[in-house]
């Protein structure tokens, strides 16, 4: 799911955020939450986070975030404000295709 916050008197979309949700072990995830620069510490991130917290509260067991380490932005900060307690930090490795 998508979800984004528009500002009607300036006619753009200030913040945006993914949540899907896998059936089988019943995780959920965030991905992309973004807040336009002019937007930042105003809060939007924090509400786009619970609002897709709350829409996945009735499927999933747990929910999960991902991104990159050493992230200027600093993303956890966010995300531990709006509940998340583990900074748990998991590696992902991927096999380059060979032509």
């Amino acid at each position: 799911m998508w979800i984004c916050i528009f500002d009607k008197y300036n006619k753009k979309i200030v913040a945006t955020g993914i949540a899907e949700f896998d059936k089988e072990i019943k995780e959920g995830y965030l991905e992309w939450i973004q807040v336009s620069k002019d937007y930042k510490k105003k809060g939007f991130g924090t509400v786009i986070v619970n609002e897709l917290l709350f829409r996945l509260k009735e499927k999933a067991d747990f929910v999960t975030v991902s991104g990159k380490l050493k992230n200027e932005s600093k993303p956890e900060n966010l995300y531990l404000k709006c509940g998340f307690e583990n900074k748990t930090i998991w590696h992902v490795l991927t096999k380059k295709e060979i032509f």
